[in-house]
This record gives structure tokens, sequence and C-alpha cells, in this order.
């Protein structure tokens, strides 16, 4: 049975810098080399999960994400490759030139995916390879860095024991 963490989203949250770095690094970022993108790292950390969505541990502890709406299940947070996307298009414009400064306003979300698009990922943990599969972080690691978890999507968080719908 996996635990389903209810989600109670903090607008005011802030991420701390070595946060803001870790992420960065896991997005892809070479520091100091893109330290003008950190504020892609800020934002996604500062990012709620789209509609429908809700991190789950499985019964073995691991974090993954789950769609309860299509029954879709992730092992990365859903808007993760949104802001990996962001990151590949800032840096190329840093690269020619450009100041990779964020948009002017800075907490507009005007480009982020609908949730209906948001959160297209690999490695779904189901019932059938919950006790084979491992997630793996970007770096090889047996889970990604703890600054990948949205804090401000989890905190504070109440713990509901439930049933996963079975995929079909």
């Amino acid at each position: 049975m996996s635990t389903v963490l209810e989600n109670h989203f903090d607008p005011k949250y802030e991420p701390k810098k070595e946060e803001i770095e870790e992420y960065g690094k896991w997005l892809g970022m070479e520091l100091p080399k893109h330290e003008p993108l950190l504020w892609i790292a800020r934002e996604g950390l500062k990012a709620p999960l789209p509609q429908n969505w809700k991190a789950c541990k499985s019964e073995k502890g691991d974090l993954y994400y789950f769609n309860f709406k299509t029954g879709e299940s992730m092992w990365d947070h859903p808007m993760d490759g949104h802001f990996k996307g962001v990151f590949k298009a800032e840096a190329a414009k840093l690269e020619a030139g450009s100041s990779g400064a964020p948009p002017q306003d800075e907490n507009s979300h005007d480009s982020l995916p609908s949730p209906a698009e948001a959160g297209k990922g690999t490695a779904p943990p189901s019932a059938a390879t919950s006790q084979a599969a491992t997630p793996q972080g970007p770096l090889g690691q047996q889970e990604a860095p703890a600054a990948v978890i949205n804090p401000a999507a989890l905190l504070p968080a109440q713990v509901v024991q439930t049933e996963l719908p079975e995929k079909k």
C-alpha cells in the first residue's frame, strides 16, 4: 500500500541558496557558468504540483508522484521536465550573449504547461514493477537529491493511508 501525502502549497516558501544550487545542478547547470540562470531553479522549487497530482511514498519509502485523474505515475516532480526545458532554452540564449535574466514578471507562470501537459515522464512505479524498479537520480544516485522534492508542495504534510487505483 502506498501512502499519499496531502499537498499544502505555501506561496511564501523561499528555498535556501543551497537548495537552489543543488536543484540547478540537477537541471544541468554548471556553476558558476550558469549562475545567472539560478532563477529557473528557484522557480522550479517553488512550483506547485499540477492539478490532480499528489506526492506518494511507496511501501519501501520511495517518493513518487501519482495523477489521480489519469492514473499516471512518475519518479520526478511533474514540473521537472518543464524547468529542464526552460534551462536549456535560457542556457542557449546565455551562450549566444543574452543576459539570462528572468522574465520581467518573475512570478508569472504563463509559460508553464497546462496540468494535462505537465508531468509527461518515465519509470512509473506500478504494482508489477515496484519490487524491481529503483528510482535513479540524474547522477546515478538511488534517489534524486532532496532539493528536487518541492518542499513548498509538501509542507506541512498530512499522511493519509489509501489504496491507489489499479492501472488497467
